[in-house]
């Protein structure tokens, strides 16, 4: 995960309806899902060292823009979507 968490931090001062943000931010809170983190958002503020606030709006952002789904499987839960995945790779391949 920290490969990501360097890219996004290259996206800090990137405006809030960036796609690659919102594509790097659904990345990790997927992760964060996956690891059962009881608070995902308050985590990744901590790792990120970014407000809370600004990590919600992030993740909601990325909730409204279809970079998190709905999980069919875990009830109340948010998976990253396949679009998401595509962006990161075409995103990973510009860092090489």
């Amino acid at each position: 995960m920290d490969f990501t968490v360097e890219r996004i931090k290259l996206l800090q001062d990137a405006p809030i309806t960036d796609s690659g943000l919102f594509a790097e931010m659904a990345f990790l809170y997927d992760r964060e899902v996956k690891d059962n983190r009881a608070e995902p958002i308050k985590h990744l503020a901590h790792i990120l060292n970014w407000d809370e606030e600004t990590v919600g709006e992030i993740v909601s952002g990325a909730i409204e823009n279809g970079f998190l789904i709905k999980d069919k499987v875990n009830k109340g839960q948010w998976k990253i979507a396949q679009k998401t995945l595509r962006i990161i790779k075409l995103k990973g391949k510009q860092f090489n």
